[in-house]
């Protein structure tokens, strides 16, 4: 799976339009849900009279997205800042869920804990001990 990372500003056509705000808020609802289902994250900024918008998610979405984001009438102007791959997270984000009976795996081993405390106060004791160089 390739990731993309796509920027791009606009002018925004709807600029001094008395529905201008109810748009914004139109477009930022309806980008939300796209993106969301399309998998795609990343931020829209929107200013009295100008949009930009970064995107990131499988490449050929993101494009597709873009796509369609150039046809709307809401922008003119379209210019692209930046299109370049991204390297995958290392881990994917998943729901936690809390276990109704305990596992032994998730249970904390106070011996551990204690020793990590201990190792720390004993570090922080070592290194407030160093001489220090005064000029």
């Amino acid at each position: 799976m390739a990731l993309l990372r796509l920027a791009y500003v606009s002018t925004s056509a709807i600029a001094g339009d008395p529905r201008e705000r109810e748009s914004i808020a139109d477009i930022l609802m309806s980008s939300r849900r796209n993106n969301e289902t399309a998998g795609i994250t990343g931020a829209l900024l929107a200013t009295d009279d100008r949009f930009a918008q970064v995107l990131e998610g499988e490449q050929e979405t993101v494009e597709e997205t873009y796509a369609r984001i150039t046809r709307d009438r809401c922008h003119v102007d379209i210019v692209l800042l930046l299109k370049e791959p991204v390297a995958p997270p290392p881990l994917r984000p998943v729901g936690c869920a809390w276990p109704q009976e305990p596992s032994p795996a998730l249970e904390l081993k106070p011996s551990l804990a204690i020793t990590s405390q201990r190792s720390a106060r004993a570090e922080s004791r070592r290194a407030s001990s160093v001489p220090r160089k005064t000029t």
